[in-house]
């Protein structure tokens, strides 16, 4: 899938963030300690929410390659404890950088389009209300100047988000950046958790 590495980036970044204060052991299985060498010897299996652990909740995120600012990626995901949820995911398209937030590093505008159910574990009863209210939807998001944390080659900053011309800080978000090595390309994503 095109998608599916820059999907990889944010996802794992963002689980990173949740989970950064966890104190694991080397051998709890979780996915940070999981084996991604590039040798051959072994290779991450593909995202299945059936058989990973997800972090109850309700969030979405996005990436965008920077290089090109040309495409993105949305995704929409609720979860409850018992590992009921909903995945819904779509494009970022005319994405723009128009540099109007005087407090970020980057801000960027983007149209979300071509939303879709991709996993329903149970969990997608609301889903055509999320549907119908992120469908079309133009949103601006900016990376601030503040390095929250760094971890696994991913740098943590503060997130802005453009509401009736103006920037606010985003106290329940973040934004991240990284390479994802595999195809080069240097990646930016905003994550916001909504409960």
């Amino acid at each position: 899938m095109r998608y599916f590495t820059p999907l990889l980036f944010v996802f794992s970044a963002c689980r990173a963030a949740e989970n950064k204060n966890d104190t694991a052991s080397e051998d709890s299985g979780v996915w940070w300690n999981q084996d991604t060498a590039t040798d051959g010897e072994t290779d991450e299996p593909e995202e299945d929410y059936e058989d990973e652990e997800v972090e109850a909740g309700t969030y979405y995120y996005g990436v965008v390659d920077v290089s090109t600012w040309a495409e993105g990626y949305f995704v929409y995901e609720t979860f409850d404890e018992e590992g009921t949820g909903c995945v819904i995911e779509g494009a970022m398209i005319d994405i723009s950088t128009p540099d109007t937030c005087s407090d970020c590093v980057i801000d960027m505008t983007a149209t979300i389009i071509g939303l879709e159910v991709t996993e329903n574990l149970g969990g997608c009863d609301d889903s055509e209300s999320v549907l119908q209210s992120f469908e079309g939807l133009e949103v601006a998001y900016g990376q601030g100047n503040e390095l929250v944390f760094e971890e696994e080659g991913y740098a943590f900053y503060d997130l802005f988000e453009a509401e009736q011309d103006s920037w606010n800080l985003v106290n329940n978000g973040f934004s991240v950046t990284g390479v994802d090595e595999e195809f080069g390309m240097e990646l930016w994503g905003f994550y916001l958790f909504i409960d």
